[in-house]
């Protein structure tokens, strides 16, 4: 492989607080921020989980959009697609891996979704 890992990779972050709770918000990072993939390979997206609360069930999901305000599209409906445990997934990761080639044509802006 040519070139250093700073021309290879971009590390965006989802939040500059990870340890505040995702109450309210929709996506991250926020609209107007989406990660530009146009350029790369792969993207690898990586989410910490805290403590989740016993009442909720957040959902995680990376989805695409032809803006980096645009409006989020599905990448793939159930394959993607990560509804936490409250019972199991405290600290735990969650990783996607995902071959920027075949997202939707000119859909190379990403964030990831939340809901529940």
């Amino acid at each position: 492989m040519n070139g250093s890992l700073s021309e290879r990779m971009k590390i965006a972050l989802g939040s500059l607080k990870p340890e505040t709770a995702m109450s309210g918000v929709t996506a991250y990072p926020a609209s107007g921020s989406y990660v530009d993939v146009s350029g790369y390979e792969f993207v690898h997206i990586l989410a910490h989980l805290g403590t989740l609360h016993a009442s909720d069930t957040p959902t995680l999901e990376p989805k695409c959009s032809d803006a980096n305000n645009g409006t989020l599209d599905v990448i793939a409906a159930d394959v993607l697609k990560h509804t936490c445990d409250v019972t199991n997934d405290d600290g735990d990761w969650v990783v996607w891996s995902i071959e920027v080639r075949k997202l939707p044509v000119d859909h190379h802006f990403l964030a990831l979704a939340t809901g529940g």
